[in-house]
């Protein structure tokens, strides 16, 4: 009796792996290229998510670039990049091989030599015909037998829980003494879900008595400490100088270029303004109700901002640590 319940069981599990394999067997399009987390359509719901896009989000044409995965139910895949107005492949064709371990993905994809490849981990976010939302969680190279981690979530995650515990909570003010941008300002960085502000100061003798790490997120050495698999991609910076009259200046680089112009960067300012609940610990961002320029949506991950709220997570003088709300 307990032999057959064991093999009913084993057969139920095998059922339901054999049933996950083929709901993520097909054709899956990504747009812009790989980050921590990543949201996978199948073709129909690609074409109405690509229409709407195209409509309402400037920053899908930006992208100028997504990615078509196929996992074929054999167990091989293939990835390419396409640009997305001229559908012309963008990089060489990838393959390997993709199989499942419990809630994880696992892409091992060949390259030259023939002994050497990469493997990426993506934990399941959630798993439908519609969507499948995938996490990296890690990417491994090998090459003859030797295996170097180029990225591991939970380690990067670590690290910046102890930069946090290392930055500490206090009360120092952060109002801008001056309304120049360029000797009284915070720079803003932007992971997505974190944001890091490093104080501008030209004086080493101010930050000599502060640990190592926080001394890298004054010079904006971030990439050790931000739990992200592609910063590039996810990853944008501006100035920010704080009033004590509750505004607020955003200086950002103008991208001419996407008006047809082109040449050096210039700076360009945005006011709005701002408000800090200190007994909340919360600081709000109000935006302004039209004409938001490009380079702000896209520094605060939103096409059309109305307010951005972020629970401060540590600050001292030259360093706060946000997290969007």
């Amino acid at each position: 009796m307990i032999r057959q319940f064991i093999l009913l069981a084993l057969s139920f599990i095998l059922i339901a792996c054999e049933s996950k394999h083929q709901e993520i067997a097909g054709i899956w399009f990504h747009a812009g290229s790989l980050k921590t987390e990543n949201d996978f359509y199948n073709p129909t719901n690609w074409e109405t998510f690509k229409k709407h896009s195209e409509k309402t989000d400037a920053k899908f044409s930006e992208e100028f670039i997504f990615l078509k995965l196929r996992l074929n139910e054999d167990h091989t895949f293939s990835e390419q990049y396409f640009d997305t107005k001229t559908k012309q492949q963008r990089e060489k064709t990838l393959s390997g091989n993709w199989k499942l371990a419990n809630d994880t993905l696992i892409l091992t994809t060949n390259l030259h030599p023939e002994n050497a490849s990469i493997e990426r981990y993506f934990l399941f976010q959630s798993n439908d015909s519609a969507k499948l939302q995938l996490k990296i969680i890690k990417e491994i190279s090998k090459e003859n037998g030797k295996s170097t981690v180029n990225f591991d979530l939970q380690t990067k995650q670590k690290k910046f829980d102890n930069l946090i515990k290392t930055v500490g909570l206090n009360q120092n003010e952060f109002y801008a003494k001056s309304d120049e941008y360029f000797d009284d300002f915070w720079e803003f960085h932007n992971f997505g879900k974190y944001q890091i502000l490093a104080k501008v100061t030209t004086n080493a003798d101010h930050i000599d008595h502060y640990s190592q790490d926080i001394k890298d997120i004054i010079y904006g050495n971030y990439w050790d400490y931000i739990p992200y698999y592609d910063p590039i991609s996810e990853y944008t910076k501006g100035r920010l100088v704080f009033n004590k009259n509750d505004q607020l200046k955003i200086i950002y680089q103008d991208l001419s270029s996407q008006s047809g112009w082109c040449g050096t960067l210039s700076n360009a300012d945005y006011n709005t303004t701002w408000n800090w609940d200190k007994n909340a610990n919360n600081i709000t961002i109000n935006h302004k109700k039209e004409g938001i320029p490009l380079e702000i949506r896209q520094m605060f991950r939103s096409e059309n901002p109305k307010t951005e709220k972020y629970k401060i997570l540590a600050k001292n003088k030259f360093v706060m640590i946000w997290e969007k709300l």
